[in-house]
């Protein structure tokens, strides 16, 4: 057994990432649950933070796990989906570097969950699958802390095995309603399944709406609550083309303090925040550690090149399309290129007018094609047609003309782009 046979196999389990419009499967936590007592994991004493949303959940889960490994701590971080190997999932920080699991050890472990499973007789997904392996991986490397983001939803996920010591809720927006629900407040209340008895929650910013279901549900478990804005005002912020600095205003002591990271956007400040209020409930942490955040992330408004100006980034929801491209507007010169890659099942309707909100900005917008059966840029071509913006659909980011471009959308069409690219 190598490591692609152990992938492909993986893969051959259902995989709600391809599946698009199948259901969360209601036994996924207890089979997870079954399989970790089966292999006698002693993980109930390493302290967890769990991470739920619909935009920044990997951000935030990423800058949980560097902040507490900049203070010294060996920390296992489960993400998904990964960009280029599926050993990018399941990772350990240490003094903010990133050591991700190797294909051989991918291998060993590959073969213990799959034991597990056959020996119980039990159905596991592809998530299920690697979530054990995550925590198989994190317990035998003695971990001091376990960061877990969630994969769909919160309620059903495989990730809510875990009783964690808080648990943090990210900006909630349309993706997946047809498994979620078709509205921000069901989509939410998924989302609050995570909230256990007892364990506080840290929110970020969100509509009024969203923020009272949140609200109900923690009061219902007897949770503390903290919604980030109510905590922190953001006084100044500077974006260049080499990051983000953000003076910040503490309301509750009055404190004021700075954040320096290379990340670019001022989305990642408050993200930085959330992060730094989630281990606060945990570990007390100084705001000097926050003047130098530099976590080890890909795809997240990455510059892919300097001369043009090339952005990644894997916004792929209303919002945070629309982040992104406010965004790179102010950093990049004109002309400028905008190219998109999506899925059939993201809000094609409602990305389609955020597009058309900055249809005058950029000289001509593509449509990124990738390699993925749920791939959506004929339908958002259309749509695009439809709203009076002409739009060409690639395979090939070659066909793009040399000049400051963002390229938003699908984490499936990093490796794309970073290929094309590679050779300049």
């Amino acid at each position: 057994m190598n490591f692609n046979e152990a992938v492909q196999y993986i893969y051959s389990l259902t995989n709600l990432e391809v599946s698009r419009d199948k259901k969360i499967p209601e036994s996924g936590i207890e089979n997870v649950k079954k399989a970790l007592e089966y292999l006698q994991l002693d993980f109930f004493s390493i302290p967890t933070f769990h991470i739920a949303g619909t935009k920044g959940k990997g951000t935030v889960s990423t800058i949980v796990a560097y902040l507490l490994s900049k203070k010294g701590n060996n920390v296992g971080l489960f993400t998904s989906p990964h960009l280029l190997s599926m050993t990018e999932r399941i990772s350990i920080l240490n003094n903010g570097e990133v050591f991700f699991m190797t294909q051989e050890e991918f291998e060993d472990v590959y073969l213990e969950v799959r034991e597990a499973k056959e020996k119980l007789n039990i159905d596991l997904t592809t998530f299920d699958f690697l979530t054990v392996m995550a925590m198989v991986y994190f317990v035998s490397k003695k971990v001091d802390y376990i960061v877990l983001e969630v994969g769909l939803g919160g309620r059903l996920d495989s990730t809510n095995f875990c009783m964690p010591k808080v648990c943090g809720i990210t900006l909630i927006d349309y993706d997946h309603t047809k498994i979620l629900g078709d509205t921000l407040e069901k989509i939410a209340y998924e989302k609050c399944g995570i909230i256990k008895n007892g364990v506080p929650v840290v929110s970020m910013y969100q509509k009024e709406s969203v923020r009272e279901v949140i609200s109900n549900v923690a009061r219902e478990k007897n949770s503390k609550i903290t919604f980030i804005d109510d905590v922190y005002k953001v006084e100044e912020v500077k974006i260049s083309r080499n990051g983000t600095f953000a003076r910040i205003k503490n309301l509750v002591d009055n404190k004021v303090f700075d954040i320096g990271t290379s990340l670019i956007g001022e989305h990642f400040v408050w993200n930085i925040l959330m992060a730094f209020e989630m281990i606060q409930e945990v570990l007390l942490l100084e705001y000097s550690l926050l003047n130098d955040v530099n976590p080890p992330m890909r795809g997240r408004f990455e510059v892919i090149k300097r001369k043009p100006f090339v952005v990644f980034d894997v916004a792929h929801t209303p919002l945070s399309i629309e982040k992104s491209i406010l965004t790179f507007i102010s950093l990049a010169s004109t002309p400028r290129v905008l190219a998109i890659s999506i899925l059939k099942d993201k809000e094609i309707d409602k990305i389609s007018k955020v597009l058309s909100n900055f249809e005058k900005e950029f000289k001509e917008v593509y449509v990124l094609r990738i390699g993925d059966p749920n791939d959506g840029s004929e339908i958002l071509k259309e749509k695009l047609k439809s709203l009076g913006i002409k739009a060409l659909v690639i395979d090939d980011v070659n066909f793009i003309p040399d000049a400051d471009t963002l390229f938003v959308g699908s984490f499936r069409s990093y490796g794309l782009v970073k290929g094309g690219y590679a050779s300049f």
